[in-house]
């Protein structure tokens, strides 16, 4: 015991039989703690979602609400329409990419694990703006008779990529 709180973490190494048997099983406490490990490091998600939105999406909100106001379009039927929705998703991944959001992910993992992780996070942060855009046009696809809202589509794109990003920024 130390000081009478916790009791101290003994490491074993060994290929006997039975040692290999009795400390390799997976307890239920090992679980619970990946469990909630996972659960605790997502929950700051919903935090850093709502931050992220307030920058990332406002500034091409603004400016596809104002295309909106000027030509009363409403849907993704014209061309200039879906050139719109390119360009504020656009604006709304030049943002993302520029403003990355501060979550402290870095500073608990240490330098060293932080450095090896930047070429991975690079590389999957062009992930999320590709399955925003694959959920767009899937969903463009499948209400094709109806057409889809001009605001429904940016929002789409806007809450997959966001929640897309942030994970990956949580996760790496």
């Amino acid at each position: 015991m130390t000081s009478g709180f916790a009791k101290y973490l003994v490491a074993y190494a060994s290929t006997a039989l039975e040692v290999v048997k009795n400390y390799n099983t997976l307890t239920l406490v090992d679980a619970l703690n990946v469990a909630f490990d996972s659960l605790f490091r997502l929950s700051t998600l919903v935090v850093t979602l709502v931050g992220s939105l307030i920058t990332w999406v406002s500034v091409p909100f603004i400016g596809l609400l104002l295309y909106h106001l000027l030509t009363s379009e409403e849907t993704l039927s014209s061309r200039r329409s879906r050139v719109a929705v390119i360009a504020a998703s656009g604006v709304m991944v030049v943002l993302a990419f520029a403003l990355p959001p501060n979550i402290g992910a870095d500073v608990a993992r240490g330098a060293d694990v932080a450095q090896g992780a930047d070429a991975t996070r690079s590389v999957l942060r062009w992930i999320a703006p590709a399955v925003s855009a694959a959920a767009v046009v899937t969903k463009r696809v499948a209400s094709r008779p109806a057409g889809i809202n001009l605001f429904g589509a940016f929002f789409l794109f806007a809450a997959v990529s966001s929640v897309l990003q942030i994970t990956l920024f949580l996760l790496f």
